[in-house]
């Protein structure tokens, strides 16, 4: 398994400057530990969780416990700490959609190893390019990462009954030197139902 240079990992740990995009207008702001509301620790990662209501969002923040070991939750890991990241989420105030900015695909192997495997396997990606047959890069992995196995995992998470994760978008998706898509930086999107 291939896993990031070191430059990458350190990008989703330093909380410094955050920009983003929408509705064609740009903002960005400096974010410190005031905006933390859930923190937990794993066998293998520290997580930060930051709250920015004014995106209606949560940016995860996940770094190694040691430098000499990767950060890596397992499938159950994530669902735990989702589960009580989002029994915390919910104390702050009800929000009718949000989206989960869950760092470096990279950090979570099952979820990472699916999308390799779902690659390699898959007639419509070439390993021998590094990209899907006919569509972009982007919408191949946004598309195997919204399978219903996938979103149904992190609806495992879930803390109230009118609320549903239902699609995961990527981008700067990092290809392996064996041509499959092993790392990129993902959000999860939830709409209040009902």
């Amino acid at each position: 398994m291939h896993f990031p240079k070191r430059g990458l990992w350190l990008a989703c740990k330093m909380p410094v400057l955050i920009s983003f995009a929408f509705s064609g207008a740009s903002a960005s702001a400096q974010f410190t530990d005031d905006h933390v509301f859930f923190q937990t620790q794993t066998t293998h990662c520290l997580i930060k969780a930051i709250d920015l209501s004014e995106w209606k969002s949560i940016r995860l923040v996940l770094e190694p416990v040691l430098e000499t070991e990767p950060c890596d939750l397992s499938r159950s890991e994530t669902i735990e700490t989702f589960r009580q990241m989002l029994i915390e989420y919910d104390q702050l105030a009800v929000r009718t959609h949000f989206s989960i900015m869950f760092c470096h695909l990279s950090y979570y192997g099952w979820l990472r190893d699916f999308l390799a495997s779902t690659a390699k396997e898959d007639p419509d990606w070439s390993q021998q390019t590094g990209r899907p047959v006919a569509e972009k890069t982007m919408t191949y992995v946004n598309g195997v990462l919204s399978y219903d196995t996938v979103i149904d995992t992190f609806n495992q998470a879930v803390t109230r009954p009118d609320w549903r994760f239902n699609d995961i978008s990527c981008e700067k998706i990092l290809i392996s030197e064996e041509g499959l898509p092993v790392d990129a930086f993902c959000w999860i999107y939830m709409l209040e139902q009902g």
